[in-house]
């Protein structure tokens, strides 16, 4: 399975709602001097929904994902699992980020990076 690369810079994601990955979900992607804010992964009932309220890091059993999150901000982000931020099996990097009052309802209020991370 191949997967495309993401990068955003300088953007804005307010009160999106998905299953997984409030704002976004993909493999592979690169986020610059943005602002995750009021996002919530809070629907479906599999086993990975509701994870990641601002991101979702997907899994790619073929590849190896990477996750660069740079000079960016995460408020206010809703999930049962990674308030902000959710990763497994894959590299996750986050430099000079803000996280700032995202709940989680099971664990990691902010980033739950899980076994491969």
């Amino acid at each position: 399975m191949e997967t495309c690369p993401l990068g955003v810079s300088s953007s804005t994601f307010t009160g999106n709602t998905a299953a997984s990955g409030g704002a976004v979900a993909a493999s592979n992607f690169t986020v610059q001097h943005s602002r995750f804010e009021s996002n919530k992964a809070n629907t479906g009932s599999g086993s990975t929904d509701r994870r990641g309220g601002a991101i979702f890091l997907l899994v790619n059993t073929v590849q190896n994902q990477t996750a660069r999150i740079e000079d960016s901000t995460f408020k206010t982000n809703q999930a049962s699992r990674g308030g902000g931020i959710y990763g497994q099996d894959g590299q996750l990097t986050i430099e000079r980020g803000t996280m700032d009052a995202n709940f989680a309802s099971e664990m990691a209020g902010a980033v739950y990076a899980g076994s491969g991370c």
